[in-house]
């Protein structure tokens, strides 16, 4: 599967993250992510455009806990996957601007160490996800898709704090 790595580049023409990595990898970096937003956010201007630091960190923490309950239904052999979600509906519904750095920061350390956990599960047992829009994922191709976006957003973050 190379669909992310025809729209990004590898490795990511944006946030420079390679996809040449395995699983373990993948979850060592997303194990990290948190700690990495704990670091930018506080240096993150306000947007010009788009979302706030506490935002990106929330969607974040959002998108690796969808994810989970995913795998976790393939772990449990669920014959339906957790349905996605549009990100900016999302964010609406569940009001990410009211998200402060606090509580933004204790919902991706808990989304981060829940998924590292079902994706070391997922790996260990051969899981598959039969996504409806791109087909059979391994757990690999949901690890580097999931790590890619929570390492994009600390850049986006990191950026924010750059202006």
């Amino acid at each position: 599967m190379t669909w992310w790595e025809d729209v990004h580049g590898d490795p990511c023409r944006e946030c420079g993250t390679s996809w040449n990595v395995g699983v373990e990898q993948a979850v060592d970096d997303v194990a990290r992510v948190p700690w990495e937003f704990a670091l930018v956010l506080p240096l993150a201007g306000p947007p010009t455009t788009g979302w706030s630091g506490p935002e990106y960190v929330v969607h974040v923490a959002d998108t690796l806990r969808s994810w989970s309950e995913r795998l976790v239904a393939a772990l449990a052999g669920d014959p339906a996957v957790p349905a996605g979600h549009d990100a900016d509906e999302l964010a609406e519904a569940r009001r990410y601007s009211s998200f402060g750095p606090g509580a933004a920061l204790w919902a991706v350390r808990r989304a981060a160490e829940d998924w590292c956990d079902v994706v070391r599960e997922a790996q260990a047992r051969g899981a598959v996800v039969r996504h409806p829009a791109h087909g059979v994922l391994s757990v690999r191709d949901v690890a580097l898709r999931n790590r890619h976006g929570a390492l994009h957003h600390v850049w986006d973050v990191r950026r924010l704090g750059d202006r």
